[in-house]
């Protein structure tokens, strides 16, 4: 087993099939140019620095990968994927603490992801700290958001002429939270997404 960055573009294509199979990615999204997932905003990544793009080779295949995209002065984590035949092996694992490291090489220590539902558990074994973002649209305010929430601290809001965003930071995942939101809110997007502070790790 090998980990290291994507080498050529070849790889970078495979990668991103690799990607395509685990995830079932739609394909919109990668030929989406305003998209960040985009294959044309990896593949200027990859010619701009390769570094952050973190995979897994076994005999040549890519078996798991996880790459990650400078924001300011954060990285976004992109999915960690791993085949099918490899899981329950530590890949996952290895992968983000790979990436972790290179983060820290670079003089980033803070990081943040998305995450599917089932996938939760393993970024908490991971030292992330979930957080929920509510997002909707007007005519409903932050202060109608705010209302619903009456036991956490604020991480950060958003609001302007037409978009309203407000991101709890929740010691531990709540669901129940979360189904609140999507019930009062009919039409609103919720989602648990996780951050890590690598000066803290």
């Amino acid at each position: 087993m090998e980990i290291r960055s994507i080498a050529t573009i070849d790889e970078l294509s495979t990668a991103i099939a690799f990607f395509e199979q685990v995830f079932h990615t739609h394909r919109q999204l990668l030929t989406d140019e305003n998209s960040p997932y985009a294959y044309a905003a990896w593949e200027r990544r990859f010619l701009e620095d390769p570094y952050l793009l973190v995979t897994a080779f076994d005999n040549g295949d890519i078996v798991g990968a996880t790459w990650g995209r400078v924001d300011n002065k954060s990285v976004t984590v992109g999915p960690v994927a791993v085949a099918q035949d490899y899981r329950g092996q530590g890949i996952g694992f290895s992968l983000l603490h790979e990436l972790e490291d290179r983060c820290r090489k670079r003089g980033i220590d803070f990081l943040c992801l998305g995450s599917r539902e089932e996938a939760e558990e393993f970024y908490l074994k991971c030292g992330y700290q979930p957080n929920l973002l509510i997002q909707a649209k007007k005519p409903v305010t932050l202060d109608e958001l705010r209302r619903e929430n009456a036991v956490y601290a604020e991480e950060w809001t958003f609001e302007d002429e037409v978009d309203v965003r407000l991101c709890l930071r929740t010691p531990a995942i709540d669901k129940q939270l979360e189904r609140h939101y999507d019930e009062t809110f009919p039409g609103c997007s919720t989602q648990t997404f996780f951050v890590k502070s690598l000066g803290d790790a």
